[in-house]
């Protein structure tokens, strides 16, 4: 969410990049964040920059980044929408139609896409190489994993937290491709 990304900002995110940060946020217009992904593209075939959205939010989706102008891809969290009374009431219908399936058809598949389709900006095509991170552990249960692409779900790999291990792993990532 807008939230959680703004709390990194104010926690001190930017400090800690080796590279200029690009960040979506909610009230952009279509043209402003196409200016702003445009920024980032530019920087990214130079010296490399960090771009910062929500999932679902306009740079997660439907934006284009080929070759190596983004080789990483951080997804905190599984992108739920927020329970409202028409989530619900699709909920609610999908179980009429489909019995014992409603909030996976219109809960969980959809925020378990809407990852993927981040991950995706990643890996766009077979030639690709880049790094995913999931940073939340529900990725790893079979229930939500087998929702997954195929090409996420038989690459992806579940490592226990410890401070230092996404530097360590980010590091052996690069070093090896």
């Amino acid at each position: 969410s807008y939230n959680v990304m703004d709390g990194l900002i104010s926690a001190g995110l930017e400090k800690h990049l080796e590279s200029p940060l690009f960040q979506e946020n909610s009230k952009m217009s279509s043209t402003a964040n196409d200016q702003l992904v445009n920024r980032f593209k530019k920087m990214a075939d130079k010296d490399g920059g960090t771009l910062l959205g929500v999932l679902g939010g306009r740079s997660s989706e439907g934006a284009d980044f080929p070759g190596d102008q983004m080789n990483t891809c951080i997804i905190v969290g599984i992108p739920y929408a927020r329970p409202t009374t028409r989530i619900q009431a699709q909920i609610d219908y999908l179980e009429q139609e489909f019995e014992r399936k409603g909030r996976e058809y219109g809960y969980v598949i959809p925020a378990v896409r809407r990852a993927a389709q981040a991950a995706g900006r990643v890996i766009r095509s077979i030639e690709d190489r880049g790094l995913v991170l999931f940073l939340d552990s529900r990725f790893s249960y079979s229930y939500i994993r087998r929702l997954l692409p195929l090409w996420l779900r038989k690459n992806i790999d579940t490592i226990h937290y410890e401070n230092g291990t996404i530097t360590d792993l980010t590091k052996k990532f690069y070093s090896e491709n």
